[in-house]
């Protein structure tokens, strides 16, 4: 017979869904969450499936966060300025200066963003016709000669003798050659 704990499962608590909106909120996983209200995966998705509005505070948690990191992400695209503070020595004393910094727009998080945002304008699609892997794929078929070579890659002439080995002993000083 199998021992039980005398630990018991903590019971659904009705703050757990304004504490689990504030988790997801700062990224949490489900299965942080759980373990911060001490039960199960199991048992938290049992909860989840049970309350409704655990269920609906989590989401609410998980689209304020992605909605946080759009913002940011947009912000960085675009460019912003903002306060900051430096501490700085002057005539012997450390003093606190505050300045406006600005960030110009960067490049890559404006592709991303306008990817996401205008996929069908922005989002690199690869090109069929000159794409790198179709390139590479063509390439790798015509060295293992399953595919013949265009018409303007007439082969090569190949010598009518074949070439002779040297028949003279390396030197002992000589690295090994590698053969195929």
């Amino acid at each position: 017979m199998p021992r039980r704990s005398n630990k018991a499962i903590p019971s659904y608590s009705p703050l757990y869904p304004r504490m689990a909106r504030g988790m997801a909120r700062i990224g949490a996983e489900r299965e942080q969450i759980a373990e911060a209200f001490g039960v199960s995966v199991e048992t938290f998705q049992e909860w989840v499936k049970e309350h409704r509005e655990l269920a609906e505070a989590i989401a609410e948690g998980e689209m304020d966060a992605r909605a946080a990191v759009e913002k940011a992400l947009f912000k960085r695209a675009t460019g912003y300025s903002q306060l900051e503070e430096k501490a700085v020595i002057c005539k012997g004393e450390v003093i606190v200066v505050t300045f406006m910094k600005h960030y110009p727009p960067d490049v890559a998080a404006a592709k991303l963003w306008l990817a996401n945002h205008e996929s069908d304008l922005w989002q690199e699609k690869p090109d069929p016709e000159h794409g790198v892997t179709t390139e590479l794929a063509d390439v790798m078929k015509r060295i293992r000669g399953q595919e013949p070579r265009a018409k303007s890659q007439e082969p090569r002439a190949k010598s009518q003798e074949p070439r002779a080995k040297s028949q003279e002993p390396r030197a002992k000083s000589q690295e090994p050659r590698a053969t195929r």
